[in-house]
């Protein structure tokens, strides 16, 4: 039995990691950020080579572009270099480093979608930038270490995350308009929704399907705008009386905290997931049931 440790088990996405791998029959330990402070470096090595696990799965981060502009100090230890202390704490104890990253980490220039392979990374907020700061150590240590014993990471981008685990923009446009039969939504900003139910399971099919170690992109099919997801909301959730207020970014974005126009992650290495209206049905499914 295959030995996985997850850390930030009690976000949006930690929350189905540990839920799906407990499923799954592995063994599994799971630290919140109440648990465990991935910024002390002793702390979190001791917890590693205790534990010694096959995969050490990171899905801890800070989020929110606003308080990573506010808190750099804070983001920066949480995003990047904590990223970087488990890298070299891996290589060492020789298990599998899992780390997710963002499309935050491009600036959304190009009209195409960005694959796997596009070698510049160009963030516009200080959130992407500590998400590309932890993808460039993990680089480094890659060229850095001998060819003999190499480091075996799975780095994982993935966008726009909805799900169970914590609030997120698909529930509070629920909420919105099933309180008030109204919500605001941005009208000229595009990405992938991308269930985290969804990512967790592929994730762990990465790691049993044993695939080649590097970068690879994890998200559903399509793209949209948040408008969009809202009206989907409203469509396939029964509010067909509710309305939606498009939003624009001139006149929101926080210039500490830009966000970029659109930027849309290229798969070229997995098989492709379901349409992200898909995995929302089954979303909102829950969310009714659960206000019942």
């Amino acid at each position: 039995m295959k030995k996985v440790l997850i850390f930030g088990s009690k976000g949006l996405l930690g929350t189905d990691l540990a839920r799906i791998g407990k499923d799954l029959n592995y063994d599994l330990s799971a630290f919140s950020r109440h648990d465990l402070d991935i910024t002390h470096y002793r702390i979190l090595k001791d917890a590693i080579f205790s534990i010694e696990p096959d995969f050490v799965i990171n899905a801890a981060a800070i989020t929110n572009p606003l308080r990573c502009q506010e808190e750099k100090n804070l983001a920066m230890e949480v995003n990047a270099t904590a990223v970087k202390h488990m890298a070299e704490i891996c290589w060492d104890l020789g298990c599998t480093l899992v780390h997710f990253s963002t499309e935050q980490v491009f600036d959304g220039s190009q009209s195409s979608p960005y694959v796997e392979s596009h070698g510049i990374l160009k963030p516009v907020n200080f959130y992407g930038y500590t998400k590309a700061k932890a993808e460039s150590y993990i680089a480094l240590l890659q060229r850095l270490v001998h060819a003999d014993h190499p480091l075996q990471y799975y780095l994982i981008r993935s966008s726009w995350l909805f799900g169970s685990g914590r609030n997120n923009f698909v529930e509070n446009i629920f909420r919105a308009v099933s309180d008030t039969g109204r919500a605001e939504a941005l009208y000229d900003q595009s990405s992938i929704p991308t269930f985290s139910s969804d990512l967790a399971r592929r994730t762990y099919e990465i790691i049993a399907w044993e695939l080649p170690f590097g970068i690879y992109h994890a998200t559903n099919q399509g793209s949209a705008t948040q408008f969009e997801v809202a009206e989907a909301v409203i469509s396939l959730g029964g509010f067909q009386e509710a309305q939606i207020q498009p939003l624009y970014r001139k006149n929101i974005t926080d210039r500490r905290a830009p966000l970029a126009p659109s930027v849309i992650l290229g798969n070229t290495k997995l098989p492709l997931m379901r349409h992200w209206k898909d995995a929302l049905m089954e979303y909102l499914t829950d969310l009714k049931n659960k206000a019942i």
